[in-house]
């Protein structure tokens, strides 16, 4: 079991009841952690405030490959496909796939650089919640931007989840 905190980095719960605690002495770029995620091959990804990182089976690094994100970040989904998404604080929405970063931006088509939620719904489109200019989807490698003008109840969107019955339901402000 990970469990990150605000204040103390991560600390990683082992069988046994064995606690181990990760922070900038162990490669964490920051105690303030924001999002942890494992993905099916293993890899487990740590967004902090200010960068990513990944554990390497004793302590964790900094991801620095060209196009990862770099000031923070605040969701982490894995696709389907196998993708990673990472959704940052002023870079944008970041898919990590074949170990290639690529970032998708306002320029792409986002509605806003500040990515808060990720979800990716039952039919596989990847909906992006934004922290003020509303949300995405993005299907088949095309962004559509949901606003408060098209019914979008907030510009914000935090959290996003899917019931049973297929509807999407989102914290706002």
């Amino acid at each position: 079991l990970w469990v990150g905190t605000y204040t103390a980095g991560v600390v990683r719960l082992r069988p046994g009841g064995r606690m181990e605690t990760y922070g900038p002495a162990r490669g964490l770029p920051g105690n303030d952690v924001r999002v942890i995620s494992q993905d099916r091959t293993g890899t487990v990804w740590v967004g902090t405030r200010s960068s990513l990182a990944r554990f390497t089976g004793q302590g964790f690094a900094q991801v620095q490959d060209q196009g990862a994100p770099r000031e923070g970040v605040s969701a982490i989904l894995e696709g389907r496909d196998g993708a990673v998404w990472f959704g940052t604080p002023g870079q944008g929405l970041v898919s990590y796939r074949d170990g290639v970063f690529k970032a998708f931006t306002r320029k792409d088509g986002l509605v806003s650089n500040w990515v808060m939620a990720l979800y990716e719904d039952a039919a596989g489109s990847l909906w992006i919640g934004t922290n003020g200019d509303g949300m995405n989807r993005l299907r088949d490698g095309r962004l559509t931007a949901i606003r408060p003008i098209n019914g979008l109840w907030d510009g914000s969107a935090q959290v996003i989840i899917e019931d049973r019955l297929g509807h999407l339901w989102m914290t706002c402000n």
